[in-house]
C-alpha cells in the first residue's frame, strides 16, 4: 500500500445563508480544504475519507460524530468538503483526525498524522469576545431607552437586594394592592372592625 501524508491542510468557516433576507445565520457546518500527497506526489481521484474531532493534539477523547464521505474527489492534491461536528467548539482546543483510502477500496483507513489543529475565523473570534465579557461590561448607557421591557425581564430577577435605598417613589407604588396589608393615614375600607384594627395584642 502506497503511503499517504496530507502536505498541506486549511480549514475555514462558510457563513451558511438560511434564506436571501438571512445573510448572517450561521449553522455549525464549516468547509475544510485540503492537499492530500502519496509518495509518488499528489493524489488524483476519489478517495473515501473518515473527519474525527478530537480535543488533543494526541490520545484524548474524540468531540461530536463521525463524518464520513465516499468517492470525494481529489484533484492534484487538493480537496474541499462540508463538515459538520455539530455544537462540538466551546472554545476549547479542538484537532481534526484524518483517515482516507481509495475510493474503490473497502478496506481499512489509513490514519493521517498529525491531526490539524482547527484555528479560529472571524465569527467565531467576536462569539469567544462575546462570551468572554466581565460583569458590568454592557452599562445602562449601553441600552436604548426602552430597550429592556418587563417581558424581557426572567422571573425572579429584579429582587430587593437588587433594588436601591430610596429609587421607589409613591407614584410607583400601586396604592390598591396595599389596602388590605397596610393601614393607610387617609383611612382603610372593605375591612372588618371585629378582625382587623389598629393597635396592638399586647397586654
Amino acid at each position: 500500500m502506497k503511503s499517504i501524508r496530507i502536505v498541506l491542510l486549511l480549514s475555514c468557516l462558510t457563513f451558511a445563508i438560511g434564506s436571501p433576507s438571512k445573510a448572517s445565520a450561521q449553522t455549525t457546518t464549516f468547509t475544510y480544504q485540503g492537499r492530500l500527497s502519496d509518495t509518488n506526489g499528489p493524489v488524483t481521484g476519489v478517495q473515501d475519507f473518515e473527519f474525527r474531532l478530537f480535543n488533543a493534539a494526541a490520545d484524548g477523547q474524540q468531540q461530536g460524530p463521525t463524518v464520513t464521505f465516499n468517492d470525494l474527489s481529489v484533484t492534484n492534491g487538493l480537496f474541499v468538503t462540508a463538515l459538520d461536528f455539530g455544537s462540538s467548539f466551546p472554545g476549547a482546543d479542538r484537532f481534526l483526525q484524518i483517515s482516507v483510502r481509495p475510493g474503490a477500496s473497502t478496506g481499512a483507513y489509513v490514519t493521517l498524522s498529525p491531526r490539524q489543529p482547527i484555528t479560529s475565523t472571524p465569527y467565531a473570534v467576536k462569539a469567544l469576545e462575546a462570551a468572554g465579557l466581565p460583569s458590568g461590561a454592557v452599562s445602562a448607557t449601553m441600552l436604548g431607552s426602552g430597550a429592556v421591557t418587563g417581558a424581557k425581564l426572567g422571573s425572579g430577577a429584579v429582587t430587593t437586594d437588587k433594588i436601591a435605598d430610596g429609587t421607589i417613589a409613591l407614584g410607583d407604588v400601586n396604592l390598591a394592592s396595599f389596602n388590605a396589608g397596610f393601614w393607610s393615614t387617609s383611612g382603610n375600607s372593605g375591612l372588618s372592625n371585629s378582625t382587623q384594627f389598629l393597635g396592638t395584642k399586647d397586654n
